[in-house]
C-alpha cells in the first residue's frame, strides 16, 4: 500500500520536472551495507507511517476539489459564493460561514454521517480559514476534527507556493512539505519537498527536488545516520 501512496506523493513532481529533460545517469557510488541497512530501517518507518500518509494525501485532494481562489477576488464574496457552491455539492454536510475580522471561515459539518468528497470519504468537522494579505491569501485547511486527523496550510497568488501538511495515525506523526514555482510559460513546477515521519524517537526524513524526477531518486536519513539516495519506486 505504502509503494502507491508515496509514488503518488512524488508523481507530479516527476512528471513535471522531468518533462522536457534529457536523461541523466544517476551516481556510480553504491555501498550495498548502507543502502540495505539504511533502506530497511526506513522502510519500516514508511510502511509503518502509511496510513498517515494516506490521511496527508486525501487532504491534499480534498483541497483539490475546494473551489478555487481567484487573485484580486474580494475574500468576503468568495467565502460566500465558495458556500453556497458546497451546499449544493454537499447535501450531506451543513456548510457555514463566519468572518474575524481580516479571517474569513467556512465550516463543514457531516454530523454522524460519512461524505464523499472527490474521491475522498470523511466524517466529522473541517474548517477553512482565508487571510487575505497585500499580495498573497494564505488558507488553512483544518480536518483535526474529522477522520482524516490532518491540517493543510498554503497560500497562493505569490509567484512561489509552500505547502505543509500534518497528519497523524497512532503514535506516528507525518509532516509534509512540498514547494512549487510559477513557470515562465504558465502551469508551476515543483521545486523541492521532504515528508519527515516521527515514531517515538525515530525520525526518517524523505527529501526530493528538480533533480529527483530526473535520476528517479529520493535522498533518505533515518535517525542521524548518513543520508542514502534510494530509487523512490523500490519504497
Amino acid at each position: 500500500m505504502f509503494k502507491t501512496t508515496f509514488v503518488s506523493v512524488l508523481a507530479s513532481a516527476a512528471l513535471l520536472a522531468a518533462c522536457g529533460s534529457d536523461p541523466v545517469e544517476a551516481p556510480e557510488t553504491f555501498d550495498p551495507t548502507e543502502y540495505y541497512r539504511s533502506f530497511d530501517s526506513a522502510h519500516d518507518m514508511l510502511t509503518s507511517a502509511s496510513p498517515a500518509i494516506d490521511r496527508a494525501r486525501d487532504l491534499l485532494e480534498l483541497a483539490g476539489v475546494l473551489p478555487s481562489y481567484e487573485c484580486g477576488e474580494e475574500q468576503r464574496s468568495f467565502v460566500g459564493k465558495m458556500a453556497e457552491d458546497l451546499r449544493v455539492e454537499l447535501a450531506c454536510a451543513t456548510i457555514e460561514t463566519q468572518n474575524f475580522g481580516v479571517i474569513d471561515a467556512v465550516l463543514l459539518s457531516t454530523g454522524e454521517a460519512t461524505c464523499t468528497i472527490g474521491q475522498v470519504e470523511l466524517q466529522g468537522k473541517i474548517t477553512v480559514l482565508y487571510s487575505t494579505g497585500d499580495d498573497r491569501t494564505k488558507i488553512l485547511v483544518s480536518a483535526m476534527d474529522s477522520t482524516l486527523d490532518a491540517q493543510l496550510a498554503y497560500d497562493v497568488c505569490g509567484d512561489e507556493t509552500k505547502y505543509t501538511v500534518h497528519a497523524s495515525y497512532e503514535d506516528v506523526h507525518v509532516r509534509l512539505e512540498l514547494t512549487k514555482r510559477d513557470a515562465l510559460f504558465g502551469g508551476s513546477l515543483p521545486t523541492s519537498g521532504e515528508i519527515e515521519i516521527t515514531s517515538g524517537l525515530d525520525t526518517t526524513l524523505v527529501r526530493f527536488n528538480e533533480e529527483s524526477a530526473v535520476h528517479g531518486t529520493v535522498e533518505v536519513t533515518f535517525n542521524e545516520e548518513a543520508p542514502v539516495t534510494i530509487p523512490y519506486p523500490m519504497i
